[in-house]
């Protein structure tokens, strides 16, 4: 019977402690980018609603034998990715810029939730060029709450926090990536030749999000808890007690 107390009571404790995700509504995600070479470019867009989930967005261009740039962009349910690369060549510098953007809002009905941000930031660069990730992260609630943070290396973060009933929260991210490289110097060798340092970088990012409700816990686990750790201590009394009735025990006399 204890064990079968014990059982119910974990099983009880794991199925009210798991967040639940909270389904954000009138959601919009956008991804944009853009690519240089040179004197050539090109511009792509996407949004949602309009196209469907998920969405990919991506450009790319060659200049000369050598320079190119090229982006790419991902949104989807809980998730935004972004990519730039350019390669910097004899004939033309390079540039890309890729962002993907989300937003969502839900009504609380009381209680408290967590905002879940799992970020990396793989950017690559040789000497010479750049590239990076960035991601901005905005929360708001109409009571004036709060969250606010621009994050630029590999990071987790879950930051938990009260709303009434009633309360509207708003999220909103950003991701962004860049990447540059340089018009290569004609000195520095022929045009088909293996890479040189300082022609390279990509700027790479993804982010998975999430906003949970955090249950409290229910009166059913408690009871059962509260059960199982009397029949637990019950044994362990009646052990102490029977253990201090044999020391006080008269002895025989001898």
């Amino acid at each position: 019977m204890k064990g079968l107390i014990v059982f119910i009571a974990l099983v009880l404790n794991a199925g009210v402690s798991q967040a639940a995700p909270v389904l954000l509504g009138n959601t919009s995600h956008t991804t944009a980018v853009s690519a240089r070479a040179g004197l050539e470019s090109g511009v792509a867009a996407n949004v949602f609603p309009g196209d469907p989930l998920p969405l990919a967005t991506t450009t790319g261009l060659l200049v000369g034998a050598d320079a190119t740039a090229s982006a790419t962009a991902i949104a989807d349910t809980g998730l935004l990715a972004t990519i730039a690369e350019a390669v910097g060549g004899f004939d033309a510098d390079a540039d890309a810029i890729a962002s993907a953007s989300f937003f969502g809002d839900f009504l609380s009905g009381g209680g408290v939730f967590s905002l879940s941000i799992d970020f990396e930031n793989v950017s690559d660069t040789s000497p010479g060029a750049t590239g990076s990730a960035m991601l901005k992260v905005l929360f708001l609630a109409d009571d004036g709450f709060r969250i606010e943070r621009i994050v630029e290396q590999t990071t987790r973060f879950e930051q938990t926090f009260g709303l009434a009933a009633g309360i509207t929260g708003r999220l909103w991210l950003d991701l962004v990536s860049t990447a540059y490289a340089p018009l290569l110097d004609p000195g520095m060798g022929d045009p088909g030749s293996a890479r040189l340092p300082g022609s390279a970088a990509n700027g790479l990012g993804e982010v998975t999000f999430a906003v949970n409700a955090v249950p409290e816990p229910g009166s059913a686990m408690l009871t059962v808890t509260a059960l199982a750790l009397v029949l637990f201590m019950v044994p362990r009394a009646g052990s102490r007690l029977a253990r201090a009735r044999r020391s006080t025990a008269p002895r025989p006399s001898v």
